[in-house]
């Protein structure tokens, strides 16, 4: 399928609402020049421009390209169900990898995965400071645990490894011993 570039700009324009050039190429971080070739069609935004519009603007790529009608889509963080949530602290409670405990009236989760604590840890703290800059880090470094399964509780309490633990400080380091531990975890399952 061609790409209706008529579609396109129209979109944009659309998207781009009251923005001026100048804002927008700010957001984009291109120049208000390459705005303005993209709106009046003397070039196609980059596909790099294009995802980074999706995002600062919240829109579909496919409704910006003009194969779909459905403008906005369901963002990771408004996209979590009760379900999904329940299901992942469920699995997460039966793996050991976590506790639920009822304190004074309370109700209390506490995570025992060093990975996913660390992560956790990391993710609400720059969250909290820039939505940007957390995006940056949920993009290049927690995508890099994406086919990374939970792993039993009893991996952790390996010596080797558990000591091992308490002197790594970055993500490269955590995924190193995710690997680590995948390890244990297959030759424990392998014995069984």
């Amino acid at each position: 399928m061609a790409l209706n570039r008529n579609i396109m700009r129209t979109r944009l324009r659309e998207v781009f609402g009251d923005d001026t050039q100048e804002t927008i190429a700010k957001k984009l971080n291109t120049t208000q020049g390459n705005i303005s070739k993209n709106l009046n069609g003397r070039n196609e935004p980059t596909t790099d421009i294009i995802c980074e519009i999706a995002e600062k603007y919240h829109v579909s790529i496919d409704y910006l390209m003009g194969l779909s009608d459905q403008k906005h889509i369901a963002r990771r963080q408004d996209a979590a169900t009760y379900q999904q949530i329940t299901e992942c602290l469920t699995d997460l409670l039966l793996y050991g990898d976590a506790h639920y405990k009822t304190l004074d009236g309370k109700h209390a989760v506490t995570i025992n995965d060093p990975i996913l604590t660390f992560l956790l840890k990391k993710g609400l703290m720059l969250a909290r400071t820039d939505h940007d800059l957390y995006n940056v880090w949920r993009n290049t470094k927690l995508s890099s645990f994406e086919d990374k399964p939970i792993l039993s509780s009893i991996v952790w309490k390996d010596n080797g490894l558990s000591s091992y633990m308490m002197d790594i400080e970055t993500e490269s380091e955590y995924l190193d011993a995710y690997n680590a531990a995948a390890e244990i975890q297959e030759k424990f399952e392998s014995e069984l």
